[in-house]
């Protein structure tokens, strides 16, 4: 970044792949993971990917701490409505990644600038993206604590 160079002038020229985090060092299950081994994992590292058991380097999915919350709801009152879904563990039904997931969450190529990453961040509410490939194979993730390591990090323009 230059000294004239504002921070998001710097997003718009740094491409998603030289911040990402390669899949090989993220934490991935299948999609039949049990609901336990979910949860331990969303413990560890705040969110999950979920892979595709017949094909590891095709994302099905991904599991926040907020998509946990629907194995918890309870049931309360009469009305259709009020009752949880078929994910919640009120029915006493096992519960596999796949039942938790979010599916096919929208994804970012690596070659597209982090300023568009932190537009679909913000637009989507999420804290971390997929990259993927044109092929759609998942290559690792882009997320919020990435993009503000990197501007700590960052040399200070002069306006700063």
């Amino acid at each position: 970044m230059t000294q004239t160079e504002t921070f998001p002038g710097h997003l718009h020229h740094t491409p998603v792949k030289e911040l990402m985090t390669p899949a090989k060092n993220l934490q991935k299950l299948e999609k039949e993971a049990p609901a336990p081994t979910v949860c331990t994992a969303i413990l560890r590292h705040g969110h999950v990917w979920i892979i595709a058991d017949d094909d590891p380097g095709s994302l099905a999915g991904i599991i926040t701490m907020t998509d946990t919350l629907t194995m918890f709801a309870l049931p309360v009152g009469d009305q259709e409505y009020d009752k949880p879904t078929l994910q919640s563990l009120s029915y006493g039904l096992p519960l596999t990644a796949t039942d938790i997931m979010t599916p096919k969450p929208l994804s970012i190529l690596p070659t597209e600038p982090l300023s568009r990453a932190v537009s679909l961040m913000k637009e989507l509410r999420v804290k971390q993206l997929p990259v993927v490939d044109e092929t759609h194979r998942f290559l690792g993730e882009i997320t919020s604590q990435q993009i503000i390591n990197r501007f700590l990090h960052s040399p200070r323009t002069k306006t700063e």
